[in-house]
């Protein structure tokens, strides 16, 4: 971890090329992130769904009455389906409606799945090996030295007092860690549940009540991460002292919808949280999104919310999720922990008929060993054989049935070799002891006779081995009944931004995500037997940081959310570019990853609530090539009882590309460019007396030597050290080109395909639709042929059209467009507003947006994309693309 006052001590970089990562997301992914025929709708000043029902036609269900302080509306669902988009538009044209958008789909978090080799001790040039920890105390608090949260429980603060909302699947409130209790007087005192246990989505039926008892393990881990009381394994939250109310918004497995979200963020701010966070959010990149409206409303009256930035990092930038991206919401990024934890069961073992029980570490494999009880039997004494079971047995090998056979990982053959030369001597179990330090997950898939395998440690086998050679009995008892930490307490990469976290910026030009804390290999509590479990992403970052604002409320008392930022982003410690490599060492470079990636850095949470010097704001956008702002400035005010003197200075990042030379979104390990930007300032060095400020502008030169047409977005720190030893940093970020010319379509993504294999149709393929009215949910679109509109976005788009266009005849019912097309109207579901980036799909059974069909015939697609800064009225703010023609029939 580097403060920006210490970027000359850092070593010199190892130069390593590498080709980027040409990505594109899946295949297939389609536009279902809406909810049929369901709508937000949001009241102009003075109406309500009452007024707007007399006012309107359609036929429709008041889903969820959204109104409260912070927005007047509500979501409903139209009973005609098929007429949605019809209906839509003249709702939309009604006085009592100020905007009115679609119920969107919100996914379940995902956490990420750390490679195997970063979660187990599998490299030979690790800089020290893992151990288990007798008493896993502070390494296991690894994220709260990470932050000072450690410096700052020394002094006494625990969040005592502060209420903290979680938004999220609920909370398993029963864990001993948790509280235990639900209710007044517990951990968990209250809270409500939106949608029951069933509930995944699209189609099912809420069933709300007041019991928020988690069934997926998400929000468990969660809350304790932010609150976790003492226990076993010395896992303790960031802010042991708050109390947490939990709302839940998904079921045990599933999705949700955005309206059920802004009715959990309503209620809590409601119930007077005093922070709400949720690690939740659907690929947006627009602030003007209705859930991250909302957000933005909380926070303007004084709540602070924070917000999961997401985990598509490998995807590039400009894809951070809503409402993580909404004007003044914390968006949090992560970093990756410097210990690597997991828990493992604990087994036991007696030697020579001991009456004594020693516990070890073991992993279970594939057969699990669960419940298994035997003495152990041992191939060989020798603890470097590295074909330890690779032949047959001898033949005067005992009958193995009765025992736990004992080999040594082998190299010179795999385990299920291993598996079948203990098998051809009857044995059912197997233990494998490691040849390195580390445990491995093990399987042996095709030798019918064993029925279990487990791994343990290497020390712990060539133990085993040495006392059967000195003639001893080993008896070994599998069982699930106690865990133990297990850390790598020096992870390579530990400190670094983590690769999978969601890079900026808005398409606004925000700085998101705002900063980070450790989200990669986050120990915390879980559901059920296993209490508690290892995740990586930010939504392990973001209530770290939730639990961090407790304690500065604490400390420093209430703040405003923008106080707040800007305490966090100017004390907070931006780090430099660490690349890693598959079965290698990573290289960490003197320079420091972008402000897209990291924001302001990884948060110190001490320095902020001790920090006497305020800085605001919290970063500076210079903006596009088009809109660029030349000078900006920032402030900065002395609370201390003397005389500051501040040196400002500047510390670049590298630029960034947003993609490849190829036209590719670039992933990881992404496009840097050593060019930079250039600050002046009005002053370098400012004295400011005790309770005084000083406001300094900022003149920024973007760098030359760039290729503008890859949109780099350039950006670094500005330093500011103070003579009474203090040191801030600020943010800022600039891009290079012009969002408003940036080509949204990568060229020739834009096509027609077949369902079933996503391939470009030829100029005269006709596809043999299902009968009309047919359920779209009825169809496998895998299976069943059927036209589907394939494009790849490079980058979002305020609003997409999608006109179906007769080719070769006029249809009567088409209409002549302002851009010189007859059209009968849009693909069902469209347009698409606050589209994201990314590659997308939308497969067509013959059904317009006005609940109709298109006879049959021959048709193309053609869409305009407005562009990212453009006006909606002027035909020449949108881009027009077409598809090559298709025909369609239907079947009987």
């Amino acid at each position: 971890m580097v403060r920006v006052s210490l970027l000359a001590s850092l070593l010199a970089a190892v130069a390593v090329g590498s080709a980027t990562e040409h990505v594109r997301r899946p295949s297939g992914k389609p536009r279902s992130n809406i909810v049929p025929g369901a709508y937000i709708i949001e009241f102009e000043d003075g109406q309500n769904k009452d007024s707007f029902r007399l006012q309107s036609e359609p036929d429709y269900d008041v889903v969820l009455d959204l109104s409260s302080e912070l927005f007047q509306g509500a979501s409903i669902q139209l009973h005609d389906v098929k007429n949605a988009e019809e209906a839509a538009a003249r709702l939309a044209s009604l006085p009592a409606v100020k905007r009115i958008s679609p119920v969107g789909i919100i996914g379940l978090p995902e956490p990420v799945e750390e490679e195997e080799e970063n979660a187990t001790a599998t490299s030979a040039t690790r800089k020290s090996h893992r151990k288990r920890q007798s008493k896993p105390l502070e390494r296991a608090r690894s994220t709260h030295v990470m932050t000072q949260v450690d410096k700052v429980h020394a002094e006494g603060f625990t969040g005592a007092g502060i209420k903290i909302a979680i938004v999220d699947s609920g909370i398993e409130y029963t864990h001993p860690a948790l509280g235990g209790c639900f209710g007044e007087g517990c951990l968990v005192t209250h809270g409500w549940d939106f949608v029951g246990n069933s509930y995944g989505g699209i189609y099912d039926e809420p069933v709300p009540g007041p019991d928020p008892i988690d069934c997926n393990g998400h929000g468990t881990h969660v809350a304790g991460i932010i609150a976790a009381q003492e226990n076993e394994l010395g896992i303790l939250g960031a802010a042991p002292g708050v109390t947490l109310s939990a709302y839940r918004v998904f079921g045990c497995e599933g999705n949700t919808r955005s309206d059920i979200v802004m009715a959990a963020f309503t209620r809590a701010y409601e119930e007077g949280a005093d922070i709400i966070t949720a690690s939740l959010g659907s690929s947006s990149g627009w602030p003007s999104e209705m859930t991250s409206l909302l957000v933005s409303r909380i926070v303007e009256r004084g709540v602070p919310c924070t917000v999961a930035a997401g985990n598509t990092g490998g995807t590039g930038m400009w894809d951070v999720s809503s409402p993580a991206v909404g004007n003044g919401v914390t968006a949090v990024g992560s970093f990756q922990n410097t210990a690597v934890a997991r828990t493992f069961p604990l087994g036991s073992v007696t030697m020579d008929g001991n009456s004594t029980r020693t516990t070890f570490i073991f992993r279970d494999g594939y057969p699990s060993g669960q419940g298994a009880s035997y003495p152990v039997w041992v191939t060989g004494f020798d603890t470097d054989n590295t074909g330890d079971g690779c032949s047959a047995l001898p033949d005067d090998t005992p009958d193995l049935s009765g025992y736990w056979v004992l080999l040594r990982y082998a190299s010179d053959c795999d385990v299920q070799a291993q598996a079948d030369n203990i098998a051809a001597k009857g044995a059912e179990r197997l233990i494998i002891y490691n040849d390195r330090p580390g445990l491995r997950w093990l399987a042996a898939y095709t030798t019918s006779p064993i029925q279990a395998v487990v791994s343990i440690e290497e020390q712990e086998g060539v133990a085993w081995v040495q006392a059967l050679e000195a003639g001893l009995s080993i008896h070994v008892d599998i069982s699930y009944d106690a865990q133990s930490l297990y850390l790598d307490a020096d992870y390579e990469i530990g400190g670094a931004a983590s690769r999978f976290s969601s890079i900026g910026p808005s398409f606004e030009m925000d700085l998101v995500p705002r900063f980070g804390a450790p989200g990669g290999n986050i120990m915390s509590t879980w559901i059920g037997d296993e209490s508690f479990r290892s995740l990586s992403g930010t939504s392990m970052a973001t209530p770290l940081v939730a639990a961090s604002i407790a304690l500065i409320f604490e400390a420093r008392g209430r703040l405003s959310p923008a106080e707040l930022n800007d305490l966090l982003s100017s004390n907070a410690n931006p780090q430099v570019h660490v690349y890693e490599q598959r079965f290698a060492p990573p290289t960490w470079y003197d320079w420091f990853s972008s402000v897209a990636l990291q924001g302001a850095g990884l948060i110190q949470v001490h320095d902020a609530i001790h920090a006497s010097t305020l800085l605001s704001p919290s970063g500076l956008s210079f903006n596009d090539t088009t809109n660029f702002a030349g000078t900006l400035n920032f402030t900065l005010s002395n609370t201390d009882n003397a005389d500051v003197v501040y040196d400002i200075s500047h510390a670049p990042a590298r630029s960034i590309y947003s993609f490849t030379r190829e036209g590719w979104a670039a992933g990881y390990p992404y496009n840097y460019s050593e060019p930079h930007a250039e600050l002046a300032f009005s002053e370098s060095k400012v004295k400011i007396s005790p309770g005084g400020s000083a406001t300094i502008l900022v003149t920024a030169t973007p760098p030359h030597d760039l290729d503008e047409s890859r949109f780099p977005v350039w950006s670094g720190y500005i330093a500011i050290n103070g003579s009474d030893g203090s040191s801030l940093s600020l943010p800022y970020q600039g891009l290079l080109g012009s969002l408003y010319d940036a080509e949204q379509i990568l060229e020739g993504s834009l096509y027609i395909g077949d369902s079933t294999n996503y391939a470009p149709v030829s100029p005269n393929a006709t596809f043999t639709l299902p009968p009309r009215g047919t359920p779209p949910r009825d169809v496998n679109t895998r299976e069943t042929a059927v036209p589907i509109l394939m494009s790849v976005f490079n980058w979002g788009t305020p609003q997409f059209i999608a006109d179906v266009v007769p080719v070769g005849n006029c249809a009567p019912n088409s209409t002549l467009t302002s851009f010189g097309y007859r059209s009968i109207g849009q693909l069902n579901g469209f347009p698409s507003n606050w589209q994201p980036k990314g590659e997308w799909s939308w497969p067509w059974l013959g059904q317009l947006n006005n609940g109709e069909y298109a006879p049959p015939g021959r048709y193309k697609i053609v869409t305009r994309m407005l562009r990212i800064t453009g006006d909606p009225d002027k035909d020449e703010d949108w881009v027009v693309t077409e598809t090559g023609p298709f025909g369609i029939r239907y079947s009987s």
